[in-house]
């Protein structure tokens, strides 16, 4: 992998480091689903959103299938902290598969279609791990606002 590609591929591997510490610090009810915040401002629903967006990108990149993973987040998907793993697991596939075909940084620069429009892959991956960061630092906030409740 050449520098550019290794270097968006580690910061994804990051990204994921970083879902899964706070998928640990999430506390679930015992229906089993993660039971902190309202809906909009539930750190869980936060993390899995932003692991979606990765997948959505990844299915796009890897199959042209662009479709949100919705299945994912609904509540009976996330009844335990093993289900929540097991999400993040398939995420980490699809961008694992995503980089193996990433094997020079010219290819970052292809165009390819998305639901937003045509856009190079690297503006792609740039636009994915800026949003999908802001998320997951919505979701580290969300669970240290719930911590200091308790």
């Amino acid at each position: 992998m050449e520098p550019v590609t290794r270097a968006f591929s580690e910061q994804f591997s990051a990204l994921s480091g970083i879902w899964r510490s706070l998928a640990q610090r999430i506390k679930f009810c015992e229906s089993g689903y993660p039971d902190q915040g309202d809906k909009a401002n539930n750190p869980a629903e936060i993390l899995v959103r932003s692991a979606a967006k990765v997948e959505q990108t990844f299915g796009g990149i890897n199959a042209q299938m662009w479709d949100d993973p919705f299945e994912w987040t609904l509540p009976e998907a996330l009844g335990s902290k093993d289900k929540l793993f097991e999400y993040l697991d398939e995420v980490d596939d699809a961008r694992e598969q995503g980089f193996a075909r990433l094997v020079a940084d010219s290819d970052l620069s292809k165009v390819i279609w998305t639901p937003a429009g045509n856009r190079t892959i690297a503006a792609l991956l740039l636009e994915t791990l800026s949003s999908a960061s802001r998320m997951s630092g919505l979701a580290e906030a969300g669970l240290r606002r719930d911590t200091d409740k308790t």
